[in-house]
């Protein structure tokens, strides 16, 4: 047997939680797209440019950001999407680690690493089984 220590790897935030929490606006400063308000929208330089065509975005006001903040779209390119969209685009990250690091940077209390809170977290939950069907089972 290897003498490594074996790391556990950490709980990854959730979609839903991370979403209600960081806007498509948050998602831009982190990543420092640049970023103009006119009319009372906000403009952004594309994320998904890179992605779309290999280069990154020149022009800030092809990619708009919706009026809640939760969703940008690029008259450009064509991308769109919500903030994890946008990581995933311009970070080139999986879907886990694009939500991570939008969770790390913006709401760190989402991201659940030690088993206490895990603990914590599933004794919340009402088990989906009657007793019935434990018997039923066999457990």
């Amino acid at each position: 047997m290897s003498d490594k220590k074996i790391r556990k790897k950490a709980v990854h935030a959730s979609k839903s939680d991370v979403l209600d929490e960081v806007t498509c606006i948050e998602a831009a400063d982190e990543l420092g797209l640049g970023m103009v308000t006119r009319n009372g929208r906000v403009y952004v330089e594309c994320p998904f440019h890179l992605k779309e065509f290999g280069k990154r975005d020149r022009n800030i006001g092809n990619c708009i950001i919706s009026k809640n903040g939760r969703h940008c779209h690029c008259f450009a390119c064509g991308g769109d999407g919500n903030a994890i969209d946008m990581v995933m685009a311009y970070e080139s990250l999986s879907f886990c680690d694009a939500t991570d690091w939008l969770a790390e940077k913006r709401a760190p209390h989402l991201l659940l690493d030690t088993e206490a809170e895990k603990g914590k977290k599933r004794d919340n939950k009402k088990c989906p089984f009657s007793e019935e069907e434990f018997q039923i089972i066999g457990i």
